[in-house]
């Protein structure tokens, strides 16, 4: 089971620093179709840790989705005051994968 935190911006330039950082990893690796797919899930409705981890948690090593996602910082686990009350959203990096994602979905196609 995975340590339950709350991962948080102190300052600014912390701010700053994650932003850069969200930008290098969307221009250096491709993210997978199932990746985007729970991202998209996740940000779709309020997801308890308990319903992420029934839904996602695989002990397929070639289904590894809810742990990559959370080993890669594409998604956060806030704390509750019980576990089935702990919340699974996304992170900025999270965010900002998805969104870039959807915005070149959206993009016009050239000649179309």
């Amino acid at each position: 089971m995975y340590a339950l935190h709350h991962v948080g911006l102190t300052n600014v330039a912390e701010g700053r620093e994650n932003r850069e950082a969200v930008r290098e990893h969307l221009m250096s690796e491709p993210v997978s179709p199932l990746i985007l797919q729970f991202l998209s899930w996740v940000s779709s409705r309020h997801r308890t840790y308990d319903e992420a981890i029934e839904a996602w948690q695989s002990t397929c090593p070639r289904h590894t989705v809810w742990e990559d996602a959370f080993i890669d910082g594409l998604v956060q686990v806030e704390n509750g005051r019980t576990q089935d009350e702990c919340t699974v959203t996304l992170s900025p990096r999270g965010k900002a994968i998805l969104a870039e994602h959807k915005s070149k979905l959206a993009a016009p196609v050239a000649g179309a």
